[in-house]
């Protein structure tokens, strides 16, 4: 929240309205379990979230939409998702704000920043990776091959890349083993934002930082992190950004 919402003081004191600006993610219980306050009034800076709660089984409640899911469906290879009526139809520009942290994939680990970050817009249905025994949808697609390469097709959906003009990343205190979700057991105190206008090198820079840390604090044997879906991301097919690291210049600024 201190980085989202001191993002939203900084934009609001060149003069843009503040009631203008939606901080939001998937889930209502993700935000208030990070922090925030949902906020749908006229005053202040918004709060929204799609749906009340991640997933039907969460705290044994109904999901409910809040603000709700576009009615169009959008093709994923060979499946299909809607879109979050928040980067449809309530705002015209996006600033991706991930959190630098590890994915744990069913072979290997890789990075989860600012492309990952945007399965966040869709709508994922079950089966859960980690739970098949749940109803059939598109996550089993999604998900599939390390999320490649869906994770592309998702980020090169015109709503979102289109819209998407701005990553900040926070590093301040990533998560560098496991994930997506937390565990206390594996954060580092790095102090950094990471922010750029290319997806993919954002995310290249952010897998060289966790990897740099994994090679001085993890397991010496653990495999190097491999994200293959950012090579995709690259490709002439998706031309999302950069994904080869001597393309990429890296500004950094002490503060």
């Amino acid at each position: 929240p201190a980085v989202a919402y001191g993002l939203s003081e900084l934009i609001a004191w060149t003069g843009f309205d503040k009631n203008k600006i939606i901080v939001w993610e998937q889930a209502q219980d993700e935000l208030e379990g990070a922090g925030y306050k949902i906020n749908l009034t006229n005053q202040d800076v918004r709060c929204a979230a799609t749906f009340n709660q991640w997933r039907e089984r969460v705290r044994n409640q109904a999901r409910q939409p809040l603000v709700g899911l576009d009615n169009q469906e959008v093709k994923i290879g060979s499946t299909t998702t809607r879109l979050s009526n928040l980067i449809t139809k309530s705002t015209t520009l996006t600033i991706n704000m991930p959190a630098l942290k590890t994915h744990k994939f069913k072979e290997n680990t890789g990075v989860s920043g600012a492309i990952l970050n945007m399965y966040g817009a869709i709508e994922i249905t079950g089966p859960d990776p980690d739970n098949p025994k749940e109803k059939p949808g598109n996550s089993k697609e999604l998900y599939a091959n390390e999320c490649n390469p869906s994770a592309a097709e998702v980020s090169a959906i015109p709503a979102i890349k289109d819209k998407t003009k701005l990553i900040i990343c926070d590093a301040i205190y990533p998560l560098y083993n496991g994930g997506p979700g937390d565990d206390p057991r594996y954060h580092w105190d790095y102090n950094g934002l990471i922010a750029g206008f290319d997806p993919v090198a954002l995310d290249v820079i952010g897998q060289e930082i966790l990897q740099e840390y994994r090679n001085q604090h993890g397991d010496p044997n653990a495999p190097k992190l491999k994200s293959d879906y950012l090579t995709t991301c690259g490709s002439p097919k998706y031309q999302l950004g950069k994904h080869q690291r001597f393309q990429i210049e890296l500004i950094k600024q002490e503060i």
